[in-house]
């Protein structure tokens, strides 16, 4: 039970923070949403996971990271397609980046991808 009081305490101080930063550079700064997606993307939430696996020994460090690996690679290929389907209308765009994650959240778990 003392763990979910640090993992709640560490949740919170980082989800925080990226919340005080997002605030205090305001929706009306030019570096708003770069500053935003560097803070979410940069792997101190990596960190955080890391903390909990590592409370059941290396082999749950080691396949977190192996299959956060292939969560990146799929956030990385959403990335290039958004960027490439920009000029297409916004609501198009909202829809292919919700149904991306849910596909792709699917097949892993259809194919139990998780089992690797």
């Amino acid at each position: 039970m003392e763990y979910l009081y640090v993992d709640v305490l560490t949740g919170a101080v980082l989800f925080g923070v990226l919340s005080y930063v997002s605030s205090h550079y305001g929706k009306t700064n030019p570096f708003y949403y770069k500053i935003l997606a560097f803070l979410w993307s940069v792997p101190f939430f990596f960190f955080y996971f890391i903390l909990i696996a590592s409370r059941d020994g290396k082999k749950p460090i080691y396949d977190f990271s192996w299959h956060s690996l292939f969560g990146t690679a799929l956030t990385f290929i959403l990335g290039v397609i958004t960027m490439l389907i920009i000029d297409y209308n916004i609501k198009l765009i909202l829809l292919f980046t919700l149904l991306f994650p849910v596909i792709c959240s699917v097949v892993y778990f259809y194919f139990e991808i998780y089992k690797l």
